[in-house]
C-alpha cells in the first residue's frame, strides 16, 4: 500500500508539472501573440504619424512655393501631400487656394509644359467644380467667379466663349458684393468692347470692395488698356487717379509710365488732350502727374509730364505761372528735339502773341 500511495503521489506530481508546463506554454504563446500584435500596432501607428508628418512637410513646401508665385511647383507639392494622406483637410483647402491663385496669374507656363490656356486651366477648374458642393455665400461665389474666369481664359485659345456671363451672374447671386464676380464681369464687358458705362458699376464695386486691392487694380487697368477704343482711351487716367488717392500703386504689365503715355498722346492732338483733362477734376492732374513722375520713368519723358502740368496751369487761368513753366520745359527740352518743347513753344506763342517763346 505504501508503494501504491507513493506511485500515486508521483503520478499526481507529474500531472501537476505537465499542467504547469501547458499553462506556461499557453502563457508564452499569449505573450508572444500580444508582443506581435503590439509591434504590428506600433508600426501602424508609426506609419500613420510618419505619413502625416510627410504630408505636413509637403503642405508647408507648397505654401512656400505658392507665396513665391511658383504655382506649378506648389501644385506638385500639394499633389504629393494628398497622395500620402488623401484625407488631409489642410491639403484639400490648399489645393483650392492654389487653383484660385494660379488662375488669377495664369499664362501658358513653359515650366509646366502648358501649350495652351485650356491645357493649364482644365485641372484647376476641375478642382473648383468639385468644391462647389457644400460651399455657400462668399466661398461659393469665389469658386463660381473663378470658374467663369477659367472659361474666359480658355476662350483666348480661339474657342467660342462658354457660360462666361452666366458664371459671373451665379457668383453675384451667391454673394452680391463679391469682388471677383464684379471684377471679372466688368473685365469681360470691356474685353468685348462694349461701352464703358456698362462696366463701370462692376469695376467700381470691385475697386471699392477692399478685397485684394493690388489684384483688382491690376485687372481693372489691364482691362481698360487691353480693350481701349475711342470711348475707353482716357479711362485708365480716372482709375489711376483713384488708385493714387487710395495710396496704392499700378503694378503688373501696365504701370505709371503707361498712364503718362495717354497724356503724351495729347501733345500732338489737342482735342484728345482736352478729353484727358476732362477725365478727372482739373486740380487733381498735378498730383497725378507727380505720382507718375515718382515711378520708373525714362528721363527723356519727364519734360512731357512737366509740360502737361504747365498746360493745367494754363487751363486754370494762371497765365503767368503757365508761361514760366513752359519756358522751364523749353530750357530742358528744346522744341527742335522734343515733343514737349514743341508743345511748350506753341502754347507760349498763344499766350504771349508777338513775343519770342524763349
Amino acid at each position: 500500500m505504501l508503494i501504491v500511495r507513493r506511485l500515486l503521489r508521483l503520478a499526481l506530481r507529474r500531472w501537476a508539472d505537465l499542467t504547469n508546463v501547458a499553462k506556461l506554454v499557453g502563457s508564452l504563446s499569449a505573450i508572444i501573440g500580444f508582443a506581435t500584435a503590439s509591434i504590428t500596432g506600433y508600426n501602424a501607428i508609426d506609419n500613420y504619424f510618419g505619413h502625416r508628418s510627410e504630408a505636413r512637410a509637403a503642405v508647408a513646401a507648397a505654401d512656400r512655393q505658392l507665396s513665391a508665385g511658383e504655382y506649378h511647383q506648389a501644385w506638385q507639392a500639394n499633389a504629393a501631400a494628398l497622395k500620402i494622406d488623401p484625407s488631409n483637410k489642410a491639403a484639400k483647402r490648399q489645393q483650392v487656394a492654389i487653383a484660385l491663385r494660379w488662375l488669377e496669374d495664369l499664362q501658358p507656363d513653359p515650366i509646366a509644359n502648358h501649350q495652351s490656356f485650356a491645357e493649364a486651366v482644365d485641372p484647376l477648374e476641375q478642382v473648383l467644380v468639385w468644391n462647389e458642393t457644400g460651399a455657400q455665400g462668399a466661398a461659393l461665389a469665389d469658386l463660381q467667379a473663378h470658374i467663369g474666369w477659367a472659361h474666359f481664359l480658355r476662350s483666348r485659345d480661339g474657342s467660342a466663349p462658354v457660360d462666361i456671363d452666366q458664371e459671373y451672374d451665379h457668383a453675384l447671386r451667391a454673394d452680391p458684393q463679391n469682388m471677383y464676380g464684379h471684377l471679372y464681369r466688368g473685365y469681360w464687358t470691356v474685353w468685348q468692347h462694349r461701352p464703358l458705362a456698362e462696366a463701370r458699376g462692376d469695376l467700381d464695386a470691385a475697386f471699392a470692395s477692399g478685397v485684394d486691392p493690388a489684384y483688382s487694380d491690376r485687372v481693372i487697368i489691364a482691362g481698360l488698356f487691353t480693350s481701349a477704343d475711342d470711348g475707353n482711351r482716357t479711362a485708365p487716367v480716372d482709375y489711376a487717379n483713384r488708385i493714387r488717392k487710395a495710396g496704392r500703386d499700378v503694378t503688373g504689365h501696365w504701370g505709371r509710365a503707361d498712364i503718362l503715355k495717354i497724356y503724351e498722346m495729347g501733345l500732338t492732338d489737342m482735342d484728345f488732350l482736352d478729353q484727358v483733362v476732362a477725365t478727372i477734376p482739373l486740380d487733381e492732374h498735378p498730383a497725378l502727374l507727380d505720382w507718375i513722375l515718382g515711378g520708373r520713368l525714362d528721363a527723356d519723358r519727364r519734360p512731357n509730364a512737366d509740360v502737361i502740368k504747365a498746360y493745367i496751369l494754363e487751363r486754370q487761368g494762371k497765365t503767368a505761372e503757365a508761361s514760366q513753366a513752359y519756358r522751364q520745359v523749353l530750357a530742358r527740352a528744346p522744341s527742335d528735339r522734343y515733343e514737349a518743347g514743341t508743345f511748350a513753344s506753341q502754347r507760349l506763342k498763344r499766350l504771349n502773341p508777338g513775343k519770342p517763346a524763349k
